[in-house]
């Protein structure tokens, strides 16, 4: 973004078309759609794989084009073009539907850890994005999910969303308990749902032989170093991975998910405010309370 350029922030976008230009076949006035923010250029090699969320070239809604913090929101025709305008299924609301962005971002990291049945799964981190994770390792059948947090509240929504085992790191010896509640082996899963440098450290010594770990939380700059002993990953067999965003593809079929409605995905967004208040908004997003925080225009 050029030196006094502004920029309308908002990523996480659902919304009703009231405006489309005269070559727009493909949508009508009142349909309601989400929006994968994530553009391709949709000639290179990524984006011929269908990897648009690692395109080089790639554009973005409230990143460097206008969002959706706005009472309107323009969509140009390259991210028609892409595929990244997707109608909402009849049994979703606005506000269910709005969560699929990051839902889809946890159906990426769930691909790249194929969890199955045989699975002990340990999220940490039980913000809205931990919970998301707990809600797709349920789905997929996981022998058992455990989730760690600082937060006792946090917990105990997690909880709600059907946790195995929750565990308090600041209370107990988080690894003793991994391992007592995994019959010695360790977890099979790990995804590292918070930006703490020091959990993924400590990921590769929570992991079973043949675990699979997935740092999905970026750490913040300054701090994306973390330190480990390569000896442990060689000798448990480990395979650690990450994911970023998410791919039209993904975006598809983590909504289909949230249409079967399995879970209360909307009991995640904990409080709304409108547009006039977004300053509010973001303050409640500082403070740490509450989960997901929406803005109703």
């Amino acid at each position: 973004m050029k030196e006094g350029e502004h920029r309308i922030l908002g990523h996480e976008v659902v919304g009703e078309v009231v405006k489309k230009g005269k070559n727009i076949s493909t949508l009508n006035l009142g349909d309601r759609v989400a929006v994968a923010p994530n553009i391709g250029c949709g000639h290179c090699y990524l984006c011929a794989a269908g990897y648009n969320n690692l395109c080089n070239d790639y554009e973005a809604f409230g990143i460097n084009l206008d969002g959706g913090f706005a009472e309107y929101m323009k969509v140009t025709d390259k991210a028609i073009i892409g595929g990244n305008l997707m109608i909402i299924p009849e049994n979703l609301s606005f506000l269910e539907a709005s969560i699929n962005e990051p839902f889809s971002c946890v159906y990426n990291a769930y691909e790249s850890l194929k969890t199955s049945p045989i699975d002990n799964v340990l999220i940490a981190g039980a913000g809205a994005i931990g919970l998301l994770h707990l809600i797709l390792s349920k789905i997929a059948g996981a022998k058992k999910v455990m989730v760690s947090d600082i937060s006792d509240d946090r917990l105990k929504i997690a909880k709600k969303y059907r946790a195995d085992i929750t565990l308090n790191p600041s209370k107990v010896n988080l690894k003793e308990e991994v391992f007592i509640n995994t019959g010695g082996k360790g977890a099979d899963v790990i995804i590292t749902a918070c930006s703490v440098p020091s959990v993924q450290e400590e990921a590769l010594n929570l992991a079973a032989k043949l675990g699979r770990i997935n740092f999905f939380g970026g750490l913040p700059e300054g701090k994306d170093s973390i330190m480990f002993k390569s000896n442990i990953v060689h000798y448990r067999q480990l395979k650690i991975t990450a994911t970023t965003g998410s791919t039209i593809s993904q975006f598809i079929k983590s909504m289909e998910i949230l249409s079967n409605k399995e879970f209360d995905i909307q009991g995640l967004i904990t409080h709304t405010f409108g547009l006039e208040e977004i300053k509010d908004a973001f303050e409640k997003v500082i403070s740490g309370k509450g989960l997901k925080i929406s803005i109703v225009p």
